[in-house]
């Protein structure tokens, strides 16, 4: 059974230290409910619409658990961290090719639906033609008259 992703989990440590309660939490910032007691990951939608509400939580320990929790009052600067704005930006950038995704995913879909409604309406028409076929094959041929027996 998969546990609760690290960004879950940091999540809810962060949300338990500021002593919100989950349903309010969930209302203030319009993460799906629920969500957090889910045992899989966390949607870039939702991480970024929690960091979004609480810009005061350190992106690097949300993400990764290392750090502080809290933003310092004065940043160390560090060459190997990416900076807030840059996590920011690469999650938005994930976020809009997932979009593009399903946008082409969708197109493919009305054309395969296209494609299947012409095909079942050539299924149709063939029916209709055997049917008509089979129907003139078992009436008796108008150029043959009917034998009728004389009494």
């Amino acid at each position: 059974m998969q546990e609760k992703s690290l960004i879950k989990q940091n999540i809810l440590q962060s949300v338990d230290f500021k002593g919100v309660a989950k349903c309010k939490f969930y209302q203030e910032t319009g993460i799906t409910r629920g969500i957090l007691d889910q045992n899989n990951g966390m949607s870039e939608e939702n991480t970024l619409k929690f960091l979004a509400y609480y810009p005061e939580v350190n992106v690097e320990w949300l993400l990764t658990g290392n750090g502080s929790m809290l933003k310092s009052e004065q940043p160390q600067p560090s060459k190997e961290l990416i900076n807030d704005n840059e996590i920011v930006a690469l999650l938005k950038e994930k976020l809009e090719d997932k979009q593009k995704q399903i946008t082409l995913l969708e197109e493919n879909k009305a054309l395969l639906q296209e494609k299947v409604a012409k095909l079942e309406s050539e299924i149709q028409a063939l029916k209709s033609a055997q049917s008509k076929s089979v129907n003139k094959s078992s009436q008796p041929s108008q150029s043959q008259p009917l034998i009728r027996s004389r009494r």
